[in-house]
């Protein structure tokens, strides 16, 4: 989102815009005949390790995830 050819903005883009993102690039890969689907996984560290769980909760596919320092309490208290 925002660099090199693609479009939209980085700097204002939302946790939902980031998922729709990794979304679409996982059904990218999914679409690809030399990638095997089940062996994708979503690893997020920080801001990503919100979205990951966010994809994954909405993949019908079920792919792994694993967060590393994502926040540890809702977002509502922060």
């Amino acid at each position: 989102r925002g660099f090199g050819a693609s479009t939209g903005r980085a700097d204002s883009a939302t946790i939902a815009n980031f998922a729709d993102d990794a979304s679409a690039k996982l059904a990218w890969l999914r679409a690809r005949p030399d990638i095997d689907p089940r062996r994708l996984a979503l690893v997020g560290h920080s801001e990503g390790g919100m979205t990951g769980p966010i994809v994954a909760a909405r993949d019908a596919a079920r792919t792994r995830k694993s967060a590393i320092c994502s926040r540890g309490r809702p977002v509502v208290f922060l």
